[in-house]
Order: structure tokens, then sequence, then C-alpha cells
């Protein structure tokens, strides 16, 4: 059996991403590269971004197969191109394929055929605007977005999944 390698770049914060990945198939292994995130913030994003190149060469030396920079809004925030910006600069550094969340978010959509969003995010109305606008210039009519106006990531990770289908039906 041939193992599949994903490397994954997240914030230090982040409790739910590797865990979501459990529902691999057993040849699909996880390595992480984490950078500090202390708070889901503009600013905190923006210092997050600069140790990108730094957390892809980590995950270079594990022999990966892919890169996977594992936040939404940590790939939107810099406008509608930003996730090949960050994309392009894993993939440059490492020479390794990426991929990052917003960009995968965007092409979801679209296989899915949607055309009208409804968002809700546990971040704050900052994060919101700019996500929104992300979505937007991708074609994408954004109905509304709501946000819990959350800025410590260990909560967020901590929400519940029928967080999200109980917000929706209020």
């Amino acid at each position: 059996m041939k193992w599949i390698k994903i490397g994954l770049i997240i914030p230090s914060s982040n409790t739910t991403v590797e865990r979501e990945f459990r529902f691999n198939e057993p040849e699909i292994t996880v390595h992480t590269s984490r950078i500090l995130l202390p708070d889901v913030t503009l600013k905190s994003l923006e210092m997050m971004e600069r140790e990108t190149e730094r957390a892809a060469v980590e995950l270079k030396t594990a022999k990966v197969d892919i890169i996977a920079y594992a936040c939404t809004t940590g790939s939107l925030f810099k406008g509608p191109n930003h996730h090949e910006m960050i994309k392009q600069r894993i993939e440059s550094k490492t020479g390794i394929r990426a991929i990052a969340t917003s960009g995968a978010v965007i092409n979801a959509l679209r296989t899915l055929g949607a055309k009208r969003v409804l968002v809700v995010t546990p971040y704050i109305e900052e994060l919101n605007a700019k996500e929104k606008q992300f979505l937007e210039a991708h074609g994408f009519d954004v109905i509304d977005i709501k946000g819990l106006g959350i800025i410590d990531n260990t909560e967020i990770g901590s929400l519940e999944p029928k967080y999200n289908y109980e917000y929706i039906m209020s």
C-alpha cells in the first residue's frame, strides 16, 4: 500500500482540522505544522501569514504529497486572489502542490452549482465582511452572513456541530 501524505498548515490554536481528518481512508496520513495564532483577528491572521513558508518547509521534510493551508479567513482576508497567492508561495518554496481552504470552498460551491449562499461563522464582523467580499468577488450572491463574534480559536473549536443547524434555524 502506498501512503498518501497530506501536510497541513494550521493555526496553533486550531483544535478542529486534525480531528476532521479521522474520516480519511486508512492509507491517508496527516502531518501538521502549526503557526502561532493567539486569536482570530485581522492582525493575528497577518502575523500568521508571515510564517507560511517556514511551516511549508517543515512539511517538505516529511515528504508530503500536498500541502493544505487550512485557515479559511487566513486565506481570503487580502482579497479574491489571496488563496492563490498563498498557494503559489508554498509551491515555489517547496516544489509541492498546495491548496488553501478558501479556494477549496470556492471549488466546492461551484461543484455543487451554488449561486446564492447563506454563511454562518463563529467570527467577528470585520472577518465576516472580508469573507462576504471574497465570495461575492467569486460570483456568489451572499444572502446573509452571520457570526458569533468569537476571537478565541479554542472556543471556536469547542462549538458543537449542532450549532450550525440551530443558528441557521433561529
